[in-house]
């Protein structure tokens, strides 16, 4: 509690400044608002109302200081404001404006126009909203210089959207290093030669291999969270022929395998970025229910196929896997492999065989009983097939039946 009242005093006097700032913002523009009111041919008219207006500083302020006070205007840290601290802002100059005009709508005592306190409760937002915005904007300016980030590597971003204004914000974050965006592209014309957060908008995704020459750029980041398919493909394929290096935002709703946010960021390509369809989503719990606590069978589990179908298997914790295939090393080589992830003593058989004999595999499903089994034991180079076309008949069609 003494620490919170300590923190309490401290923040005092940045609150009590920023109140007399607003005092003298709001005498101001209720001045601008009688000025505005009254056009030069009313200048006596304009000059008594300013007289009038004097008395009534005594309450006005007060209102206002109060409302703002209790409504938490000076709660708001300003570096950090958003549409929301506007609204407010706007919200608790309205109210203050109301209360005035019910006091001296009870006392009668108005000596002014409804209109020059509208105006002035106007005026008053703008200049209140402008003054701490302006002072953000330069303190903003003044931190890019001091703290001018060591990576100035010249970035073009792909997207003007949400996600591009994110990957601009990142790059300019003096804790981060991610490079200097240079410029921006996006397929909507309406964004060619606007900005975002100063970075233009200097044409089409068409025209990267050009702006990559103007502005020698050296990295493209590729900020569409939304973009799938061949059409990423393309983009991808695009950038790549300028020989730039080329990366992907981090889509900022990802998560890891362990549920946890990814850190924002830019990422490598990955295979998935390459498909000229969707990436499938895997229904792991289904899968999970399917192979948990159950004896599998891979035959062919050495081979490229088949060791990979084991990896993935292990990862749902079957009771047993049972790795058969005709070629030993292989086999050997992967329960190893499994071995040294899940412990010496992970469920994995490895067992010698041929699909081809029957009675090997007879004996095999008697001493197991496999519930699940994965049939990956092929031949599947087709250039030596075509050449051997009686074994691959052998195997392939004999041994699977």
């Amino acid at each position: 509690m003494q620490q919170d009242s300590k923190q309490i005093i401290k923040g005092l006097p940045r609150r009590i400044a920023l109140m007399l700032l607003d005092c003298g913002l709001i005498v101001l523009c209720y001045w601008l608002a009688v000025m505005l009111r009254f056009d030069s041919g009313d200048a006596y008219k304009r000059v008594l109302t300013i007289r009038a207006m004097a008395p009534m500083l005594a309450y006005v302020l007060p209102i206002y200081m109060i409302v703002f006070w209790f409504g938490g205007l000076y709660e708001i840290m300003w570096e950090y404001a958003g549409m929301r601290d506007l609204a407010r802002l706007t919200c608790l100059s309205g109210l203050a404006t109301g209360i005035i005009m019910l006091f001296d709508l009870f006392y009668h005592s108005r000596p002014i126009s409804g209109a020059v306190l509208i105006f002035g409760a106007v005026f008053n937002t703008a200049a209140i909203a402008g003054v701490r915005f302006l002072w953000r904007l330069c303190r903003t300016l003044h931190d890019a210089r001091v703290n001018k980030p060591e990576d100035d590597t010249p970035l073009l971003i792909v997207g003007a959207g949400n996600a591009g204004a994110w990957a601009v914000n990142l790059c300019k974050n003096k804790n981060q290093s991610f490079g200097n965006p240079v410029c921006m592209v996006d397929d909507d014309l309406t964004k060619k030669g606007l900005r975002v957060q100063g970075v233009p908008v200097r044409g089409t995704i068409s025209d990267i291999p050009e702006l990559v020459r103007k502005y020698h750029i050296v990295e493209i980041v590729i900020a569409i969270t939304t973009l799938k398919g061949e059409r990423l493909s393309e983009i991808i394929n695009l950038c790549n022929s300028t020989h730039c290096r080329v990366r992907m935002l981090s889509d900022p709703q990802a998560v890891d395998e362990n549920g946890n946010p990814v850190a924002a960021g830019f990422r490598e390509l990955n295979t998935a970025d390459f498909l000229s369809r969707d990436e499938i989503q895997l229904n792991n719990a289904q899968i999970s229910e399917y192979l948990h606590d159950k004896i599998v069978l891979v035959t062919g589990g050495g081979g490229s196929i088949g060791s990979e179908l084991c990896r993935q298997i292990m990862r749902y914790q079957p009771r047993r896997l049972l790795i058969f295939d005709i070629y030993e090393n292989c086999a050997y080589e992967l329960e190893t492999e499994l071995r040294n992830k899940y412990g010496a003593e992970a469920p994995v058989i490895t067992l010698i065989g041929s699909i081809r004999d029957k009675q090997r595999l007879d004996e095999v499903f008697e001493t197991y009983h496999p519930s699940v089994v994965f049939h990956a034991a092929a031949h599947k180079h087709v250039p030596l097939m075509e050449i051997s076309p009686a074994e691959a008949v052998k195997n392939n069609v004999f041994g699977t039946k």
